[in-house]
Parts: C-alpha cells; sequence; structure tokens
C-alpha cells in the first residue's frame, strides 16, 4: 500500500498532518510494509514535499482572509482553523 493511501486508510489526510505525525505515520507505515513485503515504504519523503507545498498555501489563504487580524491570523495559523472558524473569529471582533 502506497504511503499516502496508508494516511488515508487510517481517517487522516497527509495535508493535515504535522512533519513529527508524518515522521511517526512513516515508521509504522515502514514496519508494517517490512512485515508484509511492500516496497512502498519511501512514499514519505514525497509526501513531505506535497505537504510543504499545500501548507505553504494554506497560509498564504489564511493571511488574505486575516488582513488586518494579526492575532486571528497567528492563532488560525497555529490551530489550523478553518476558513468558518477564522471568519465567525473576525466577526466577535468587529
Amino acid at each position: 500500500m502506497k504511503f499516502s493511501e496508508f494516511i488515508r486508510s487510517h481517517g487522516f489526510e497527509p495535508k493535515d498532518l504535522s512533519d513529527d505525525q508524518l515522521d511517526g505515520m512513516a515508521e509504522w507505515h515502514s514496519k508494517l510494509a517490512t512485515t508484509e513485503g511492500d516496497d512502498q515504504a519511501d512514499g514519505a519523503d514525497d509526501l513531505r514535499k506535497v505537504d510543504a507545498t499545500a501548507r505553504h498555501a494554506r497560509i498564504q489563504e489564511i493571511e488574505s482572509l486575516c488582513a488586518g487580524f494579526p492575532g486571528v491570523r497567528n492563532k488560525a495559523i497555529l490551530g489550523n482553523w478553518s476558513n468558518a472558524k477564522i471568519a465567525a473569529e473576525i466577526r466577535q471582533i468587529k
């Protein structure tokens, strides 16, 4: 099983995982792949590149939504807030 499929099979989206979480999942996947004879255990590096690009795009989107609200921006980035949560937080401040 490919690494990204492995992550999704456990209810996660690769783009939502931190580097530490990806490392843990990669280790788990690698151990399972070794015992099951799977040759797809090295997909973590490729996935990390995609993940970094997605996170960068998400941060840019949050910065755009939070223009003029630096406190909300910081919390939204650190908390991985949804657009709806960002909008609700800004409405409370206004």
